[in-house]
């Protein structure tokens, strides 16, 4: 069973999600979906549960709408496993879920309740700052920010959006906060691999390693 949000990016990824569950000759037995501002995901979390799904992909990237759907999951006594989008992986998500979010896995970048070496420096720099880490956007901003500098240092002459991008797709390897290295090029402005991603499960209100 496929949820998602209903604006361009949930309905990309459901219908990409749809296709690749094709291509493995799964059967997708019911896709439902719902707006960024519901707060009641009853009827949805019904008709997946009496579809009888093996597996729930939560193709929803908005705290709140997740976390409506964990509770009327709960409420309805679906027990399909779930996996959600990364976009879930923050704590006020698991705050907002109220205890429903449990079992919930994900794929995310870096982990807050069990951070590597790398993310707790960055961690402990956050805090003497007075800041709380909480989710993904502390380590893709101070990466982010991180690679320009790089990239800045490295030009000679007026530092436009065109040399700083020239720079960039040159930055390989650059260590950062997150796991593994940051690596860009011509083809590849993404400049992460897997070894950056963390498979957790929500367990006992945090996100537990897999």
């Amino acid at each position: 069973g496929i949820v998602f949000q209903e604006d361009a990016y949930g309905k990309d990824a459901a219908e990409y999600m749809q296709g690749l569950a094709q291509a493995a000759r799964l059967n997708v037995v019911s896709v439902v979906s719902a707006p960024l501002k519901a707060i009641d995901l009853t009827a949805q979390a019904t008709k997946l549960r009496n579809e009888k799904p093996d597996i729930i992909l939560l193709q929803v990237n908005s705290v709140g709408l997740g976390a409506a759907f964990a509770r009327a999951a709960r409420q309805v006594g679906l027990e399909a496993p779930m996996w959600s989008s990364m976009g879930l992986g923050q704590a006020a998500f698991i705050e907002a879920a109220a205890g429903a979010a449990d079992g919930i896995r994900m794929v995310i970048l870096g982990n807050w309740d069990d951070p590597s070496p790398q993310q707790a420096e960055l961690g402990e720099l956050l805090k003497k700052a007075g800041k709380k880490p909480t989710g993904f956007a502390e380590l893709l901003s101070t990466n982010g920010l991180l690679a320009i500098v790089e990239a800045a240092k490295k030009i000679k002459g007026p530092v436009t959006g065109e040399a700083i991008r020239g720079q960039l797709e040159q930055l390989c390897p650059l260590k950062t906060y997150a796991d593994g290295q940051l690596c860009y090029s011509k083809d590849d402005h993404d400049g992460w691999g897997a070894e950056t991603l963390t498979s957790v499960e929500v367990k006992n209100g945090k996100f537990v390693r897999r």
